[in-house]
């Protein structure tokens, strides 16, 4: 079940840390792209030749009544603009060249979501080679194969196919608003209450002392090594997946990506320390942590690359700083 109340109200905490003012200029941008995230309906959209089919699963989903969800249908061979879609559902006899042509455009994040909706009007005009062959498309280009006879009612026996669709698009939509309450939430743990004001002129900087320069150095050494022990935890969750020789879990990589980015940044949000090399870093850890928030939101294949491309890079600074 999908929480309204608790999406109002991280919605509100997003609005309040934005309307405050005291974020630079690209976490702002970041955050606002994520409460426009958060505030938009998840878009199922319905391509393919079939019209009759793509009429039929309007009205079965539009009685749904998915929160937070818009079904929309679109004409067959109209220009698809496939970046605003969530969701697909794919509603065709046969996916013939033209289809797979254009779905070929389609971007991975998408594939990952779509279904493969074969119809008829009766269970016999399937038939077992047409599945097959189907199938074989499924498994490569879509996240399943749904065959569904249209027109049936919830007495029908048939029924039940159709039932598990709309049960699997369902699931999908709350995964959905979840997997953004959760990068909302992200946003704010990196952001809530960290932001950096203007220096009080009323009081001035503290003289250096000659105990600064070594112990200043120990104490930013201490939070590389333990940033760095924060991300050798998390990065152990990731040996796997970015390792299968089966198909990687993209959702998976990219969710405990933006775990540790967030681990890590804790870390160095967290010091008190003010050292200039130190504060420098600080920030592009922000900034990296902010950066695979928005690739989580993106989803697909290439931002996991440049997700875990990225932890890398900060696994690679870590390791020179504590060298110095």
């Amino acid at each position: 079940m999908i929480d309204i109340a608790g999406h109002k109200d991280i919605c509100r905490q997003l609005r309040h840390l934005l309307d405050a003012g005291t974020l630079a200029d690209e976490p702002r941008k970041t955050g606002e792209r994520v409460l426009n995230r958060l505030s938009s309906d998840i878009y199922v959209v319905l391509l393919g030749p079939e019209t009759e089919g793509k009429d039929y699963l309007q009205e079965v989903l539009a009685a749904r009544a998915l929160p937070r969800t818009e079904v929309r249908l679109v004409a067959w061979r109209d220009d698809v603009n496939f970046q605003d879609a969530d969701i697909c559902l794919w509603v065709t006899s046969g996916f013939e060249h033209a289809e797979a042509e254009q779905w070929q455009s389609a971007p991975d994040r998408l594939k990952d979501h779509g279904f493969l909706v074969p119809t008829a009007d009766t269970d016999s005009a399937f038939g077992q080679a047409r599945l097959t062959a189907l199938g074989d498309i499924a498994a490569e280009e879509f996240y399943g194969l749904f065959p569904i006879v249209t027109g049936v009612g919830t007495t029908d026996p048939q029924w039940d196919r159709v039932e598990g669709l709309v049960r699997e698009v369902a699931n999908m939509v709350r995964l959905g608003v979840q997997a953004d309450a959760d990068t909302a939430q992200m946003f704010l743990r990196l952001h809530q209450g960290k932001e950096a004001g203007p220096p009080d002129p009323a009081v001035p900087p503290r003289p250096p002392s000659a105990r600064d320069g070594p112990e200043t150095r120990e104490a930013v050494t201490g939070v590389y090594r333990t940033a760095q022990d924060a991300l050798r935890h998390h990065i152990a969750a990731l040996a796997p997946l970015v390792t299968a020789s089966e198909d990687a879990d993209v959702q998976r990589i990219l969710s405990i990506s933006q775990e540790t980015s967030a681990a890590v940044a804790d870390v160095f949000s967290s010091s008190p320390l003010r050292d200039p090399d130190f504060v420098e870093i600080r920030e592009n850890m922000l900034s990296a942590a902010d950066r695979i928030l928005l690739m989580s939101l993106e989803g697909g294949v290439a931002p996991a690359v440049a997700a875990v491309t990225t932890l890398l890079q900060i696994r690679r600074e870590m390791e020179v700083q504590i060298a110095c």
